[in-house]
């Protein structure tokens, strides 16, 4: 498990393989959100370890063709989610994602270790497809970036 410091746009775009650049256009962007946003000229955004998590994530899902808004919003359920549950990325090993018939993510449903399920947030309107994502291997993906082996997601 990676440690739960602070991490910066530095080193997370150099451990999973980002370009500076394209990891500070996915901040300004909005798609993704550190814990603490810069304030100002000279400093730094600052993420904690599962907002690192957050970004392999949305990076994994990029990966796998999803546009980087619809990776955004499923990287923002995924987070909310972790927060609403009090749990964190090591207790689950995979992430139902649910979307409605124009491909627009709703909600997300949580498989813990063992096969059980959390809480599944059903989307108000009939849903279309499902997208499972394992994410105990973005997880360790991430974790063995962080310990300079090459980042495979």
């Amino acid at each position: 498990m990676m440690e739960d410091k602070e991490y910066s746009s530095f080193d997370i775009s150099k451990a999973l393989g980002i370009p500076r650049g394209r990891f500070r256009n996915w901040v300004d962007d909005g798609f993704l959100v550190p814990a603490k946003p810069a304030s100002g000229h000279g400093s730094r955004a600052i993420f904690g370890r599962n907002e690192v998590y957050g970004v392999a994530f949305f990076k994994g899902l990029i990966e796998r063709g999803i546009t980087r808004k619809q990776a955004a919003t499923l990287a923002d359920i995924l987070l909310e989610g972790l927060r609403k549950e009090r749990t964190t990325f090591e207790n689950i090993e995979a992430i139902v994602l649910i979307r409605n018939k124009k491909g627009e993510p709703t909600n997300a449903k949580f498989l813990f270790g063992g096969g059980e399920c959390a809480k599944l947030f059903l989307p108000e309107e009939e849903w279309a497809d499902m997208l499972v994502v394992n994410l105990r291997a973005i997880m360790e993906g991430a974790e063995n970036a962080f310990k300079g082996e090459r980042w495979a997601a």
